[in-house]
């Protein structure tokens, strides 16, 4: 009795630090509950890095509006050339007034990429580019040029210092000016290892001007360019997130860990933003052949675009980690004598620890999913030869675990719709799903409440019908029922390792922690308990953060798609707990 409630204290322990810290993995470092946001001056400011000054930036910078042409704009800009000159800085404006027909021609780049070409009339240019009844439209790039002695390298930091007139955009997009504004500082009076082009980029809510005309009017860049460093934002708080890479990506994701002190990423989300419409001032960099980055912070996308985006509401840990974030990339990019960033495969990369990001080489995950399944039908084989498994009982398994994610989506899909049906003709729930159309933050409530009984339902489903088959097949093992929650996974991780490569960890990882545990059960049976605890935990460390991010992402009007994903490792975790705790 003793050894059984230690070994349900053991599990329960595995399946609680699992979920705690993969929750970890998507907060950003902490910053300082003390924090001084005095406004100060570059001489009150630490030598190195300081943040009290970071926030005094985007204080002044954010203080109102700043769209296209605006006052506002004027401001924000006048304070960033005074810090500029303040840290002995030169500067270049590129300054244009582009006429309807020059605005047509730069949305057309970026509506090629998408085939979108409806822009034919002076009144779609208009509204595409938010001139009202204006005939000519005001840009002004800030470009601060960091030369290094005897190189033909430069590197491309940027971010844009045009807000949407509905807000004043302290995080879309001033906490990333600001971010750079200290790794300028961090870089001051250093010998740098190649050219550093700091650029500031005006129109990119209008449709990313300020970018195409860059690229357009500055082709000498093309060749001498070896990265371009976009940040970003999508919301005002969260882990600041590397969501976007060029292809064969290896080196790059390699070098973004090295640099930065508390890196996050996943593979799985570079490769689904390519299929994404979304675009930043990076798409045209991409599209005009240069190798770029691409990072942003995506939750509190309540605020995205509207008056809430200001000083007073965005996350202090989230600024502090663009801080460290721009800081760590400025200085490892102008530092290091030798960067690594072309690479011949992309990479496969995930975080498996807070502040920790693991990068493999397409290649060895490839190779790792081909040994998951591999293992899986060997041990299944083994298992059948040894009599120890059945047929009936691996299928009645594998056919559930299916059945329950279809069923998890289907179910939630019917529900979702039927509640807008109910919300946009009858007015019940409109709180709550109107207010989460416009990117509102109650609808977690609903997600978790879902999310919690859908998970107590497959556990109830999972458990009654392992009991009612350990009844009938006593000579049976009950590492049966592992094995058949193992199946699904092994076969979608092959399928990843040809179809999609970004996401084969999601598979292959859990399934060779499943087999470990299958293992030790077979073969070291006092240790089984320990090796399923571990197993549970770094299969729920492994998804808590991705489930997390794809509902900030796409919040709960694609639940039906991101509750399955949770189903898959719930039925992981029960076929292990089963595996060693049976009864």
């Amino acid at each position: 009795m003793m050894k059984k409630s230690l070994q349900a204290i053991l599990l329960l322990v595995s399946v609680f630090l699992g979920i705690w810290l993969g929750y970890r993995q998507v907060l950003p470092p902490k910053a300082p509950e003390d924090m001084d946001e005095t406004p100060i001056v570059i001489s009150e400011a630490d030598q190195g890095p300081d943040f009290q000054l970071m926030l005094t930036h985007i204080r002044e910078m954010a203080g109102e509006a700043h769209s296209v042409g605006s006052p506002g704009l004027e401001r924000t800009q006048g304070y960033l050339k005074d810090q500029l000159e303040s840290m002995g800085y030169s500067y270049t404006e590129d300054h244009y007034r582009l006429s309807i027909e020059e605005v047509q021609l730069l949305l057309q780049l970026r509506a090629h990429y998408h085939g979108d070409t409806d822009l034919s009339t002076p009144e779609i240019i208009r509204g595409r580019a938010g001139l009202g009844e204006q005939d000519l439209m005001e840009l002004n790039n800030i470009l601060v040029h960091v030369d290094a002695p005897d190189t033909d390298e430069t590197i491309i930091f940027m971010a844009h210092t045009d807000s949407v007139t509905q807000g004043p955009g302290a995080f879309d997009d001033i906490v990333s000016v600001a971010a750079l504004l200290e790794g300028l500082r961090a870089v001051q009076g250093k010998e740098i290892a190649r050219d550093l082009l700091f650029l500031f980029t005006d129109g990119e809510e209008q449709g990313l001007l300020g970018a195409a005309k860059f690229i357009v009017d500055h082709p000498e860049y093309r060749q001498r360019t070896r990265l371009v460093v976009n940040l970003e934002a999508r919301g005002n708080a969260g882990v600041l997130i590397l969501f976007q890479t060029t292809d064969h990506n290896l080196g790059l994701v390699e070098t973004y860990r090295q640099a930065v002190p508390y890196p996050f990423s996943m593979s799985i989300a570079t490769s689904v933003y390519k299929t994404m419409p979304n675009d930043t001032d990076l798409t045209h960099f991409i599209h005009a052949g240069y190798q770029g980055m691409n990072l942003a912070a995506i939750e509190g996308s309540r605020v995205y675009h509207t008056e809430l985006d200001n000083y007073e509401t965005f996350s202090r840990d989230s600024a502090l980690h663009y801080l460290d974030t721009a800081v760590g990339l400025v200085t490892h990019l102008a530092l290091t004598p030798e960067l690594r960033l072309e690479a011949s495969q992309d990479s496969v990369h995930f975080p498996f620890f807070p502040g920790k990001l693991l990068v493999l080489p397409e290649s060895l995950a490839n190779a790792l999913a081909h040994g998951a399944l591999a293992l899986t039908l060997l041990c299944l084989f083994y298992l059948l030869w040894k009599k120890r498994l059945s047929l009936p009982r691996l299928f009645l398994t594998f056919g559930t675990q299916i059945l329950i994610l279809i069923l998890t989506g289907g179910l939630t899909w019917a529900l979702l719709k039927g509640m807008y049906y109910l919300c946009y003709h009858y007015g019940f729930f409109s709180e709550l799903l109107i207010t989460e159309y416009y990117y509102g933050n109650h609808t977690h409530v609903l997600f978790i409440i879902l999310l919690v009984v859908f998970s107590v339902c497959a556990a109830f489903l999972l458990r009654s019908l392992w009991r009612r088959s350990n009844r009938h097949s006593k000579a049976q093992h009950h590492c049966a029922h592992l094995m058949g929650v193992l199946l699904l996974p092994a076969l979608l991780g092959e399928a990843c390792a040809w179809f999609f490569p970004a996401g084969s960890y999601l598979f292959f990882l859990p399934v060779l922690a499943g087999l470990m545990a299958i293992t030790v059960r077979l073969f070291f049976p006092p240790l089984a308990s320990f090796f399923a605890a571990l197993s549970i935990f770094a299969t729920l460390l492994l998804y808590t953060p991705l489930v997390f991010l794809l509902y900030a992402a796409l919040h709960v009007i694609t639940a039906y798609l991101i509750l399955p994903l949770a189903m898959l490792p719930l039925t992981l975790v029960a076929g292990k707990i089963e595996c060693v705790y049976p009864d």
